[in-house]
């Protein structure tokens, strides 16, 4: 497990990695790796790879991980999952809803090719 920081601070760095022992002992090793990026009030970026198999577990140990490294440190972070855009509070989650991913899936499928042809234009 690697962990890739922007700034030096040892003893945050500590608290990571030991917050990170605690919660990969709970977790079995898998085969699908999900990386959150964790945001610090300091500046500082962290890298989090998780050792779960699916997303939904990948989630509970994303959450516990979290939650472990607020307590260690004593203050919030914000995180997000990598490769993806929205970015959650502290321990806040919530899976977006089906209806917004249809909307959301319609809108691109039959309104993209308009949108297209006013650009070329």
């Amino acid at each position: 497990m690697t962990l890739m920081v922007t700034k030096q601070n040892p003893s945050i760095a500590h608290l990571v990695e030991q917050c990170k022992r605690e919660v990969e002992k709970q977790f079995a090793d898998g085969q699908t790796r999900v990386a959150i990026e964790i945001s610090m009030k300091d500046g500082n970026k962290w890298h989090y790879r998780c050792k779960a198999t699916s997303r939904k577990a990948a989630l509970k140990e994303i959450l516990t991980f979290i939650k472990t490294l607020e307590l260690a440190t004593g203050e919030r972070v914000i995180w997000r999952v990598c490769g993806e855009s929205r970015f959650y509070f502290s321990t806040n989650y919530e899976e977006p809803k089906l209806s917004n991913r249809l909307k959301n899936w319609f809108e691109k499928f039959f309104f993209y090719e308009e949108e297209e042809e006013k650009e070329d234009k």
